[in-house]
């Protein structure tokens, strides 16, 4: 057991928070390797997922469970019966979004998805993909397009043609295009 171990009272205290059955997942806070917050869920805005609290000390973690549009994909607890129901996770997605994909489809159907505070695990973000590599930002770029086209119920054209341009820009920038 370390400081990131998740017990049942953690686990407890989470489920207590949705006793009516509409979370599908409760998420854990990551922690990146200098002990910040590395992610306390998504948020939602236009076309593209944002990491909350990223970057900010763990003291400004709220007290007790909040909701979010998606908890992190990397130690979600989920509801069996609703990954079920979804399907799971899109293999398409291979890299990046697919929790935020999984995420539009249970809110799409009704669900919701709280963070745990108390619930805590260290993260090395990106240690699968190499972050610097262009594989990876090609499937930060593919998958937040994807999940703009396939997740909302209405589809803006002038915001994703931005969303797409900016993501073009940023992969030339980092010399990927």
């Amino acid at each position: 057991r370390g400081p990131f171990a998740i017990s049942w009272d953690v686990t407890a205290s989470a489920m207590a928070f949705a006793p009516d059955g509409d979370v599908w997942a409760w998420g854990s806070v990551l922690i990146a390797p200098g002990g910040e917050v590395e992610s306390a869920g998504d948020a939602w805005r236009g076309t593209s997922a944002y990491k909350l609290l990223r970057g900010r000390p763990v003291s400004e973690l709220p007290r007790r469970p909040f909701e979010v549009f998606a908890p992190p994909g990397a130690a979600p607890l989920c509801r069996r019966s609703v990954l079920q129901q979804l399907g799971g996770y899109d293999e398409a997605f291979f890299l990046y979004y697919e929790d935020v994909d999984l995420s539009w489809r249970a809110r799409l159907a009704g669900h919701r998805a709280v963070m745990v505070p108390a619930a805590r695990v260290a993260h090395l973000g990106s240690a699968t993909s190499r972050a610097k590599e262009a594989r990876a930002w090609f499937h930060i770029a593919r998958n937040s397009l994807w999940c703009a086209v396939r997740g909302p119920p209405e589809v803006h054209p002038r915001a994703l043609l931005r969303a797409t341009r900016r993501e073009l820009r940023d992969a030339r920038r980092r010399g990927v295009a």
